[in-house]
């Protein structure tokens, strides 16, 4: 094989690798979306999930998880910030817009969301760590709605919140 020839076909396979890896990097926030979907179908769990952006940096999109008609918890707008010193993915923070939390407030004060609670209560049991997630998450809620279904009827909660780990 002559040395033009060889060089053409190398640089036609370099060719092709990179637009195979620059379609991946497209379609990497549909990746992460059927990979969401995928997750909470084997949990049980209706969920909607919209990708708006994803970078090294965090991410940003909308959910919807439970009934499709009444989710149980939902966000216009979701954004996630990993931490930049980090290689790969790890959750710091979490910020939610104009989300709707639906739940059940028991005798004994216990909250539920009857969809989500198995699991969520899972979460809770799992004796490893998450390599994905920090234990000081902070997770902030702007323009909460939470419906919340009590013994003595409904009531509806507007506000912000911000939930973060005491020490």
């Amino acid at each position: 094989m002559n040395p033009r020839r060889a060089s053409i076909i190398g640089s036609g396979l370099a060719l092709v690798l990179l637009l195979a890896l620059a379609g991946l990097w497209l379609a990497r926030a549909r990746l992460v979306e059927e990979f969401a979907r995928d997750y909470f179908r084997r949990h049980g769990i209706a969920a909607s999930v919209e990708v708006g952006s994803l970078g090294f940096s965090g991410a940003t999109g909308r959910f919807a998880l439970g009934p499709a008609d009444a989710p149980e918890l939902a966000a216009r707008k979701v954004e996630l910030f990993f931490d930049p010193l980090r290689w790969k993915p790890y959750l710091v923070e979490v910020r939610l817009t104009d989300p709707v939390v639906r739940a059940r407030i028991d005798e004994q004060g216990r909250v539920t969301l009857p969809s989500l609670q198995a699991w969520l209560e899972s979460l809770g049991q799992s004796k490893e760590k998450s390599p994905y997630v920090s234990d000081d998450l902070a997770v902030s809620f702007t323009g909460l709605r939470a419906f919340l279904a009590t013994p003595g009827g409904m009531v509806e909660v507007d506000g912000d919140a911000k939930l973060a780990r005491m020490q």
